[in-house]
C-alpha cells in the first residue's frame, strides 16, 4: 500500500485497515514501548556493571601494589631478622670457642700450679716417671744420709767440663 502524506490521506487509510490490525498495531506499539524500557533498564545495568567492573579492577590492582609492597617490606625485615640471628649465633659459636679456650687455660694453670707446689715442697709429680724416679733417688739418698755430702749445685767449672764431654 501507499503511504499517505496528509491527515485526510491518513484516516483513509486508517478506514481501509481492518479494527483488528489497528489493536495489532497498538498492542504491537505498547510492546515495542516496553521493550525499548527494558533496554534502557539493561544499558543502564551494563553501564553499572561496567563501572563496578572496572573499580574493581582497579581496585584489585591497588590491593596487588599493595600486597607486592608489604611482601617486599615483610621479606626485608625478615633478612634483617635472620642477620642478626646469624651474628648473634656467631658470637656465640665465638664465646662457645672463647669458653672453650678458658677452660683449657683454667686446666693448664691448674697442672701448672700442682707442679709448683710439687716444685716448692719437692714431691714427685705423679705422672712424670722421670721427675719421680729423680725424687725418689733423692729421697733415698737423703734417708741414707748421702745427700748432705753431695753438692747439689755444680760449679762452673764442672759444667764446663760435664759440656765437653758431650761436645756441646
Amino acid at each position: 500500500m501507499k503511504w499517505f502524506k496528509s491527515k485526510k490521506q491518513k484516516q483513509l487509510k486508517e478506514s481501509f485497515i481492518a479494527p483488528s490490525q489497528s489493536d495489532r498495531i497498538e498492542s504491537l506499539k505498547a510492546e515495542v514501548y516496553r521493550l525499548e524500557c527494558r533496554l534502557d533498564e539493561y544499558v543502564k545495568r551494563e553501564r553499572e556493571i561496567t563501572e563496578v567492573l572496572s573499580f574493581a579492577k582497579a581496585r584489585a590492582e591497588e590491593y596487588e601494589k599493595e600486597a607486592k609492597l608489604r611482601y617486599m617490606l615483610e621479606r626485608e625485615r625478615l633478612s634483617t631478622y635472620r642477620e642478626k640471628w646469624r651474628g648473634r649465633l656467631k658470637s656465640l659459636s665465638d664465646a662457645d670457642r672463647l669458653g672453650e679456650e678458658i677452660l683449657e687455660c683454667n686446666e693448664c694453670f691448674k697442672r701448672i700450679s700442682a707442679e709448683l707446689k710439687s716444685i716448692v715442697e719437692g714431691t714427685p709429680m705423679p705422672d712424670d716417671e722421670v721427675e719421680s724416679s729423680y725424687f725418689n733417688e733423692q729421697k733415698r739418698l737423703s734417708e741414707i744420709g748421702v745427700t748432705d755430702e753431695v753438692e747439689t749445685m755444680l760449679s762452673e767449672e764442672d759444667l764446663n767440663k760435664l759440656l765437653l764431654q758431650f761436645n756441646c
